[in-house]
């Protein structure tokens, strides 16, 4: 079995290499936000420590909702593009769709509307990481924090009904 760390901050990366952790899990969202010199540095302090970034947690910041009146698809492929392309440059094969409050379904819209927008963003997103070899794996949330995709159950109907075959299920 391996064992990594949700980390994305390389000052970190020695202390978790020492404590015998086999990878680091990057935040997807900063990949967005950092400068160059950020991203370069991330870059280096997996290398100097031996580190892959396999996977990624946080796939969406709190300003962009999967679901709703006032998804912005044009915005989610640009950043999922860019964020994508970073994580790749990571060694990332993984990147983690949680992001809870993102894919809530408001209670103005009917359910059915609400999975077929986020089926239409997983898509949207899976797409972009197939040209990169990156797999988009949906991940369960308890009822604290989603009313979309509580279980395993609804994680697998959710993959079958996106219909798209880089979307999985952890």
């Amino acid at each position: 079995m391996r064992f990594g760390v949700c980390c994305s901050t390389p000052s970190y990366f020695p202390a978790i290499k020492e404590n015998g952790y086999d990878y680091i899990e990057v935040c997807f969202s900063k990949l967005y936000t950092m400068t160059d010199e950020e991203f370069d540095a991330l870059k280096a302090g997996l290398k100097e420590n031996g580190f892959v970034a396999e996977v990624a947690n946080g796939f969406f910041p709190g300003d962009i909702k999967s679901v709703g009146y006032d998804v912005d698809y044009g915005h989610i492929a640009e950043y999922t593009e860019k964020c994508m392309a970073r994580f790749k440059e990571l060694g990332g094969e993984i990147a983690v769709f949680g992001s809870g409050k993102q894919r809530n379904i408001p209670d103005e819209i009917p359910r059915e509307d609400g999975i077929a927008q986020f089926c239409k963003t997983l898509n949207v997103c899976a797409d972009i990481g197939a040209k990169y070899g990156i797999k988009l794996a949906i991940e369960p949330l308890n009822t604290d924090e989603t009313n979309l995709i509580n279980t395993v159950a609804d994680s697998i109907e959710i993959c079958k009904r996106s219909g798209n075959k880089n979307v999985y299920t952890i």
